[in-house]
């Protein structure tokens, strides 16, 4: 099982690199002048931005909350730190601590938690089948109903879904990557603007958030 290890760090870069990078939008961050992407882990904007989330950390360990803090760890792997050494003290939890020690804030019912929660433990280079005690994968497994992931009225939770099984070593190849995937593509939104919505459907508005996870997801599944 632990070839999740070493496989399930490979795609923290996509993830994170989009995190951190979206925090470069915040006005007065960084410098209106941004080079050509993809930015190196070391330039003044990445290097300015985690100094930012550093300044946001508390003593619990948490940035901006228990979701934000997921995408947060995710941001500081893309960068090439490990965010077990963000604290705000030798004494104080890590952020990887405090997402470890805080399940209980995940919405047990809503498939997007476990996935971006799977996302962060990938990031992490932690065991998402034991983290804190909780199999993460097996939850997100559960919400697959033969079909696709989640809820059937939305498709937001089949792209993060498709992203975090990938992550943890699942085959493209199998039933829940080839259904799912096919779920996904079943609701572009061919009619209209060619975007993916949130929610499910053929009126559905596009996203440019979702149009731009769909891709992801769609890529993974025909490419690896």
């Amino acid at each position: 099982m632990w070839i999740l290890v070493r496989r399930k760090c490979r795609l923290l870069s996509i993830f994170g690199t989009a995190c951190l990078l979206s925090l470069l939008l915040v006005p007065g961050l960084v410098s209106a002048s941004v080079p050509a992407y993809p930015l190196p882990a070391g330039s003044q904007q990445i290097t300015d931005a985690l100094e930012y989330l550093k300044g946001q950390q508390l003593d619990d360990g948490s940035i901006g909350g228990f979701a934000t803090s997921a995408w947060v760890v995710m941001a500081i792997a893309a960068a090439g730190e490990d965010p077990h050494d963000w604290k705000t003290a030798d004494s104080n939890p890590s952020i990887v601590d405090y997402l470890r020690e805080n399940s209980g804030l995940l919405e047990p019912n809503l498939a997007t938690d476990w996935e971006r929660a799977i996302l962060a433990i990938v990031a992490a280079c932690e065991d998402p089948t034991d983290f804190g005690g909780e199999d993460y994968l097996d939850v997100l497994r559960d919400f697959y109903d033969g079909t696709q992931i989640g809820d059937s009225s939305l498709v937001n939770d089949d792209y993060w879904g498709v992203l975090a099984l990938i992550a943890v070593g699942e085959a493209p190849s199998s039933e829940i990557i080839q259904n799912t995937c096919g779920f996904i593509i079943e609701n572009q939104q061919t009619e209209t603007d060619g975007g993916w919505p949130i929610g499910a459907g053929p009126f559905a508005f596009s996203d440019t958030d979702m149009t731009a996870s769909a891709p992801e997801s769609l890529r993974i599944f025909t490419c690896c």
